[in-house]
């Protein structure tokens, strides 16, 4: 999907030239490698406060050579402000990801250099919050709302929980938290995963058998166990989430 990319490259430098803008940024299925014939082209333009308040809407939909490119309007500030904290995992991902088509003068480029790994403490804390959530939903209160006859709080507490054990090897492995609809395709490219994790997420959403779906998720909760005592969290906070609290939400 080359076209696409060299489409989203020709339009930033027309966008640049302008005074008011900072930079460029290619984001989403393109800039991932992930594109398709389904897929949008996603610009990010960063510029002057004034430009952006200037604008009737901070979205836009232009044409170059023939492809549609999505743009959204921002400013350093707003950008800094999503990633400051460290709590939006979705925007951290995006922003590591981004390719900087434009950036005159280097300011875009500085910025996103002060957010492109988590601080240790930072990623402790986000690994401990998946896991809590993550264990929570299942297979406590899975377990609970089977046991009830309540199928659907059941089910939709697994679905939860299989979020979070998905997020947990990208921490484990010193990287963001994908946006939720790229964890499956960049599993493959992570250095550990639980055995055969694909198929055993698979049973846990699209089983039909309540026993076998609990076993399942038992199970991965074992395996990361080991994990995360091997990363340092510390035996209670691994053994029983329950009694902490957790610094993040990861939902």
């Amino acid at each position: 999907m080359t076209y696409l990319r060299d489409a989203a490259a020709g339009l930033a430098d027309e966008i640049v030239a302008a005074d008011d803008v900072l930079g460029v940024l290619l984001h989403g299925s393109v800039a991932l490698g992930h594109a398709d014939d389904h897929s949008d082209v996603e610009l990010r333009v960063v510029a002057t406060p004034d430009a952006v308040a200037a604008r009737d809407s901070t979205g836009e939909t232009r044409q170059h050579d023939g492809v549609f490119v999505e743009l959204d309007w921002t400013t350093l500030d707003r950008i800094e402000a999503d990633l400051a904290d460290w709590d939006d995992d979705t925007a951290l991902y995006v922003h590591a990801n981004a390719d900087v088509l434009a950036d005159p003068t280097g300011v875009v480029t500085d910025l996103l250099g002060r957010y492109d790994d988590y601080p240790a403490t930072v990623r402790e804390e986000k690994c401990f919050s998946y896991w809590y959530h993550a264990t929570g939903n299942a297979p406590l209160d899975s377990g609970l709302a089977f046991r009830r006859d309540d199928s659907l709080t059941a089910e939709l507490s697994l679905r939860r929980a299989v979020e979070g054990y998905m997020a947990l090897p990208f921490l484990l492995d010193g990287r963001f938290v994908p946006y939720r609809k790229w964890r499956r395709a960049e599993l493959s490219t992570l250095s550990w995963t639980p055995t055969a994790f694909e198929s055993r997420l698979e049973t846990v959403v699209l089983g039909d058998d309540a026993e076998e779906k609990q076993a399942v998720v038992s199970k991965l909760m074992t395996d990361f166990e080991r994990r995360l005592l091997d990363f340092g969290l510390s035996e209670r906070r691994v053994l029983k989430p329950y009694l902490f609290e957790p610094e993040y939400d990861p939902v």
